[in-house]
């Protein structure tokens, strides 16, 4: 009977210790699983956390260059305008010229011509090379005619009367161009003709300033210092000597003074006395030489 009980006693205590066993196992394992579930609900909200970060990144990236190719890209804005502006001024100092801005709110008559708007509004016909084409103003360098209009410059103000010169600044096919007329009488078909400036200070400093580029600094170059004071006093319409010296003198002073700018001879000698003279602007002064040599060269570009 003492051997029952004890038996019983033992299993007692057995089935005991193993409840508690399991009991501590269940708890453990619970335990475990929720520091797992915890640790696993931290790992995803991290990497979500981080997703989203790299994800707003590289909207920010995409934004920022974005925004930089537009900018890189504009052909023109109100910051290039004012270089342009500028830079035409101080071109035309070394020219001995006056040079003033204008717009569709502000044309420029030019032989009672008001220039843009006559050739935007269709009054008259924009030709280039002597071929028509489309013009509009354009704010940014773009737009769908031919020719893009962003500046107007003029010396019409101050220029002397049968030289006084227009320039067109804008862009064809997204080439940055400039063109120029003197044109002072119409045309049966009503056309206004332009010519691609032969001036290349002008013509560089344009594509400089359209690049993001600083144009060079216009000087007049040092080889106008030919003319002497007595060459002076024969071609200066302001001195009486200008007239006691016959046409064709005169003429073959000022081819000289051309020739020593660089400009062909043989061609010099085929056009007209009176053309030459004509030709050349106020007295012998480096800057008078200089824009009169540029003068000659509009019209007859193979002179150089």
């Amino acid at each position: 009977m003492k051997k029952w009980l004890l038996l019983l006693i033992g299993m007692g205590i057995l089935f005991t210790g193993c409840t508690s066993e399991n009991t501590r196992t269940k708890a453990t394992i619970e335990t475990d699983t929720t520091i797992e579930t915890k640790k696993s609900k931290t790992q995803s909200t991290e990497q979500t956390t981080t997703e989203m970060k790299q994800s707003v990144e590289a909207s920010a990236s995409s934004i920022t260059e974005s925004s930089s190719e537009e900018v890189k890209n504009t052909l023109w804005d109100t910051n290039k305008a004012s270089q342009l502006e500028t830079f035409v001024t101080q071109w035309g100092k070394t020219l001995g010229q006056e040079y003033k801005s204008y717009n569709l709110q502000n044309n420029v008559s030019l032989y009672g011509t008001p220039l843009p708007s006559a050739v935007i509004d269709g009054n008259w016909k924009m030709a280039i090379n002597e071929a028509p084409v489309t013009v509009q103003w354009s704010e940014d360098g773009t737009g769908h005619a031919d020719f893009n209009l962003v500046a107007v410059y003029s010396d019409v103000e101050t220029g002397e009367y049968l030289g006084q010169h227009v320039y067109f600044f804008g862009f064809q096919n997204g080439q940055p161009k400039v063109y120029l007329t003197q044109q002072n009488q119409g045309n049966d078909k009503n056309y206004m003709y332009f010519n691609e400036t032969q001036n290349q200070q002008l013509k560089q400093g344009f594509i400089d300033i359209v690049n993001g580029q600083t144009p060079q600094t216009p000087v007049v170059e040092e080889s106008t210092q030919q003319a002497t004071t007595t060459e002076e006093s024969i071609v200066s319409s302001d001195s009486p000597s200008a007239y006691s010296v016959d046409l064709y003198e005169r003429a073959e002073t000022i081819r000289g003074l051309y020739a020593s700018q660089g400009l062909n001879e043989d061609i010099l000698n085929s056009i007209p006395d009176q053309e030459i003279v004509d030709s050349f602007v106020g007295n012998a002064t480096n800057a008078q030489l200089a824009q009169s040599t540029t003068n000659l060269l509009e019209k007859y570009p193979n002179l150089k």
